[in-house]
């Protein structure tokens, strides 16, 4: 097997980003959801694939929801 025939084997092996699609960094976080689930199909609440800038963005846009839903507007 080439190098570049391994290289493209670990691109499509590679994490991607859920929100920029970037490869760069990315690591499973926490979904910061609590939607029901059953335990039945895929977990709602399952972490996700997130580079370091769109989960500072993903942990303050479910900061906040979960403020509102906290009642603290």
């Amino acid at each position: 097997m080439s190098t570049e025939q391994e290289r493209e084997i670990e691109d499509a092996n590679a994490l991607k980003c859920l929100r920029c699609e970037t490869s760069e960094a990315v690591e499973m976080r926490p979904s910061y959801t609590a939607y029901h689930w059953n335990g039945e199909g895929q977990n709602p609440n399952a972490d996700v694939p997130l580079c370091p800038e769109c989960f500072e963005e993903h942990r303050e846009y479910w900061n906040e929801m979960w403020s509102y839903a906290r009642g603290g507007y």
